[in-house]
């Protein structure tokens, strides 16, 4: 007897095959084939806002997807394997089945060869209208090289572990002459980078000299997709580099896919071009400013034949290299897209909704990485520990936004507690046996008058608006006493002071990374600082990676430029001033409450 939930699923099955029976005007009776490697995606579609990605990450543990198609104004996609048991396999293993990573319950259907193949041929014309536009500033140069110097080229590169390579989600990636960073999709300075080869810079130079090309490259990207491997949808930041980003192709011709960042009134909004073995793509203007490119990850592409554009020609993905190649910018973009461009967009950034942000953004990430970043808070600062030392005897200290609590109890003749939002962090400090509560800086458990003296180390800088950083001082101010004192540190936006790099600058490490293109989502929103490099902005994420977790987050920081924290404090009448002074990347301020006078 069949469960009430298989007779869910049956009904659904049969509700989609009627569906696609209509749109085919096929009998529902002939669609389905239990010998087929054709499966049917009855849910995943372009309509239902799904991509390729979405499906290849969904089937990712299997190694045998041969070509994944997509259809316009459709609910649908197919999948067509390389064999009857993987197709057998995935149907078993997803068919009925909640995913969470798609949102629904997924339905796959084994349809027949002649069933799949007219659907792809309906569908025909779409992909073919794909291929007839492309964005103004593409050009695409075939058989740029030779076959004996595609050769030369492929055998260049050293694919071994040697610490150079970056094994990204999709890819193999090797950076010569200065490093293209994916966190902020802009270039960088690394000197542990290879320069460029000089049989490429002899190359480049002609191309140069025959202009061909615009600049002579200071940074190679070279990239390894093996078979079915793609890169997501992404567009080089507009500062990072000169209005051309150019690409060379060797060893497998690729489908490469363009979208337009945002829909206007245009002919199309969306198209692919055909990288051939061998072709030089050159990006520029409104291709290199307003388009995101990417590579679909699968193991065929359908496009025109080269001599009959309507036709279709079915091309087996091999191993494909590409060099990609960039000219560094040393000033602020100035393109004619300025509602696309990181330099004209970030001096206008506002935060619409500071509470969303930081919970989102601050509260949220920290309990995420509470393990892994208390394993790198375990030294105090210098200055904030000689502070602390000199609180007289029996003083009450409260370390507000207390971390995991390494500011607690270094004075042991005086009463410590801390505070934070963070629930996690507080679990660490309540395993160290310290005295901790919970709550937001905003609004402290404590009664008014009742703190004799206080720290607030790294945190009012996650705080997204002015308004809520001279809250939270007023806040301090409540809960300290008359004449009690306390500490304040926030992030400097200029992290080189008097020609001396802070900490932050020196300390070397890669670890930060983000390692693929952010969303336009994201980009859009807030910059993203590139680790261990001076702040461009005020407003900004700073990524963490978590070791453990191998997962990567954002954290908002509002970095303070010289007498901000000052200025702040002129807008509590309560608070004065005792010292202000620059440590090591941070601006500080120690502060008095002073006195009331009753008249």
């Amino acid at each position: 007897m069949s469960s009430f939930r298989s007779i869910k699923v049956n009904k659904r099955q049969f509700k989609y095959l009627k569906s696609l029976a209509n749109d085919l005007k096929v009998d529902p009776n002939c669609i389905e084939s239990n010998c087929s490697t054709n499966i049917l995606l009855a849910n995943v579609g372009l309509l239902t806002g799904n991509n390729y990605e979405d499906i290849f990450n969904l089937f990712s543990t299997s190694n045998c997807i041969e070509n994944i198609f997509l259809f316009t104004n459709q609910r649908y996609s197919l999948i067509k394997f390389d064999n009857i048991d993987s197709a057998i396999e995935a149907v078993n293993k997803f068919n009925g089945n909640y995913n969470s990573s798609l949102d629904k319950v997924i339905y796959l259907i084994q349809i027949a060869d002649d069933v799949a193949n007219r659907l792809i041929n309906q569908s025909q014309q779409s992909i073919i209208n794909q291929f007839k536009y492309q964005p103004e500033g593409l050009s695409i140069l075939n058989e740029i090289i030779s076959e004996d110097e595609e050769s030369m080229l492929i055998n260049l590169i050293d694919w071994s572990s040697d610490g150079k390579v970056e094994h990204l989600k999709n890819r193999k990636v090797k950076h010569f002459g200065r490093r293209f960073d994916y966190m902020v999709n802009g270039i960088v300075d690394d000197e542990t980078i290879d320069s460029i080869p000089d049989c490429l810079r002899k190359l480049f130079t002609k191309w140069f000299d025959d202009q061909v090309i615009n600049y002579i490259p200071d940074q190679l990207t070279v990239n390894l997709y093996e078979k079915g491997q793609g890169i997501p949808m992404h567009i080089d930041t507009h500062s990072c580099c000169e209005n051309e980003i150019v690409s060379l192709s060797l060893g497998s011709p690729i489908v490469m896919d363009f979208e337009r960042i945002k829909s206007v009134e245009s002919s199309f909004n969306s198209c692919s071009v055909l990288l051939n073995r061998r072709s030089l793509l050159i990006l520029k203007d409104e291709a290199r400013y307003c388009w995101n490119h990417g590579i679909a990850c699968r193991k065929f592409d359908v496009s025109p034949h080269p001599e009959n554009s309507d036709r279709l020609i079915f091309n087996q993905r091999s191993t494909r290299i590409s060099f990609t190649l960039r000219k560094s910018k040393n000033s602020d973009c100035s393109c004619d897209f300025p509602e696309f461009c990181d330099s004209q967009q970030g001096k206008e950034i506002k935060i619409t909704n500071s509470a969303e942000m930081e919970d989102q953004y601050v509260y949220k990430v920290y309990d995420e990485i509470a393990g892994d970043f208390s394993r790198t808070r375990y030294k105090p600062w210098p200055k904030v520990k000689q502070f602390i030392d000199s609180l007289g005897t029996g003083s009450i200290l409260c370390d507000i936004g207390c971390g995991n609590g390494k500011y607690l109890n270094l004075n042991r003749n005086i009463f410590n507690i801390g505070s934070d939002t963070s629930l996690q962090l507080l679990e660490i400090c309540k395993h160290r046996e310290m005295e901790v509560i919970g709550c937001n800086i905003l609004n402290l458990p404590f009664r008014s008058s009742s703190v004799d003296h206080l720290i607030c180390i790294a945190v009012i800088h996650h705080l997204s608006s002015e308004e809520r950083r001279v809250s939270s001082l007023n806040e301090m101010s409540r809960i300290l006493i008359p004449g009690g004192t306390g500490l304040v540190y926030v992030w400097a936006l200029e992290q080189v002071k008097d020609g001396n790099k802070s900490v932050y600058i020196k300390t070397k490490g890669n670890d930060q990374q983000i390692t693929e293109p952010l969303s336009q989502e994201i980009q859009s929103c807030l910059p993203v600082h590139c680790n261990r490099t001076e702040f461009k902005q005020q407003d900004l994420f700073v990524p963490w990676k978590d070791k453990n977790k191998e997962k990567q987050f954002l954290r908002y920081y509002h970095v303070f430029r010289e007498n901000e924290l000052e200025n702040l404090f002129q807008h509590v009448n309560s608070l004065e001033i005792i010292e202000s002074y620059y440590d090591q990347g941070n601006w500080c301020v120690i502060f008095r409450k002073k006195f009331q006078i009753n008249q």
